[in-house]
Formats: structure tokens, sequence, C-alpha cells
């Protein structure tokens, strides 16, 4: 029953992401504009979702931590977005609009449903934090290395001149914390889950 739903989950997962990710492809235009498309931490936590999920399907999954790493990132891209982000696209509508959506709501709600669904839960360990702010730690050292290169910054708080030294800091240390805190969530969900699954 529970690989039966996840499978279901995998295929509605591939369903909308993929069309989702190939309209902002196409709407980018030009090769310079989908490669910048590409240092999004919306769109890698997207497709890295879809990789986790096509390759599973194939019989090749991925570790549990990576599993982990996208079910926070994808979680954190979410949460920055209805917070933070989402009156930058208030001017949004009609296909925009509902890919935008797909690629900051469903997707997240989707893979971590397909998360908790594993058979492999209780696998993971509280040391498995470090795989939850790897990835978010390269891309924000990459973001702020873009910055001083281009001095144009992807996402405001890695505008050091505009948000300062100080205000920057804050905000990654604020996002580091965001990433331990989902995946504290989801490893004790999954210890939890797997804990339940040997006493039945």
């Amino acid at each position: 029953m529970r690989r039966n739903l996840r499978i279901t989950v995998s295929i509605l997962i591939l369903a909308t992401s993929l069309p989702a990710l190939a309209y902002r492809f196409i709407e980018a235009g030009s090769l310079l504009y989908i490669v910048n498309l590409l240092g999004y931490f919306t769109i890698e936590s997207n497709i890295l979702v879809d990789i986790i999920v096509i390759r599973t399907l194939l019989g090749r999954p991925f570790s549990r931590r990576v599993e982990l790493a996208a079910a926070a990132a994808i979680t954190v891209t979410a949460l920055v977005f209805q917070l933070f982000l989402r009156s930058w696209f208030a001017d949004a509508s009609g296909l925009s609009t509902v890919v935008m959506y797909i690629n900051h709501g469903s997707t997240t709600v989707l893979f971590l449903l397909w998360f908790l669904l594993s058979k492999r839960s209780g696998v993971l360990s509280i040391g498995d934090l470090k795989a939850v702010v790897l990835y978010p730690a390269i891309y924000c050292l990459a973001g702020i290395i873009e910055w001083l290169i281009r001095g144009e910054a992807r996402y405001f708080f890695f505008d050091i001149t505009g948000m300062g030294a100080i205000g920057s800091i804050l905000w990654l240390l604020g996002l580091t914390v965001l990433f331990l805190f989902i995946g504290l969530i989801l490893i004790s969900i999954d210890i939890r889950r797997g804990t339940a699954s040997h006493r039945g």
C-alpha cells in the first residue's frame, strides 16, 4: 500500500514539476537567461527533487542523506518564498502564477510526503544534519562570490552593500538555523517512524 502510494506521489511530482520547470526554461528565451536561471536556489532544489524521484523509480535511489538534504532544501525554498519573496511576484498572472506555486508550493508538499512514505525510515541520525547544511552553505558562498564579481545580488541577503555586512551575516545565520531546524524535524520524524516500524 505504502509503495503504491509513493509511486503515485512520484508520478504527481514529475507530472507537475517537470512541465513547470520546462515552462520556466522556455520562458527564459535565450541560452544566457537559461544559464542564469540555473543559478536560483528554487530551480536547483526543484531539479534535485526530480532527479531523486526519477532515480528512485528506476531502482537506483540516492542515499537517505541526499533525500534528507533535498527535503530540507525544497522546504526552505517554499518557506522563504512565502515569507519574504512572494511580494516580488505580485504582478505575476496566468500560467506564470501556476508555475510559481508549483515551484514553491506543491512540489514541496508532494516531496515531503514522498520522503515520509519511504521504507528506509529509521536510518537517519542527528549527525546527518551536516548533510542538510552542506549544499546551502556552498550555494551561499557561491552567491556572495557571484555578487563580488558581477556587482549584482541574486537574492537580497547576498547584497552586502545594500544589507550591510552585519545584516547579510544575520540573514545567512538565520537561514542556517532554519535549515537545521527543518532538518532536525525531518530526522526526528524519520527516527520515530523507523522505531514504529520495528515495533510493528
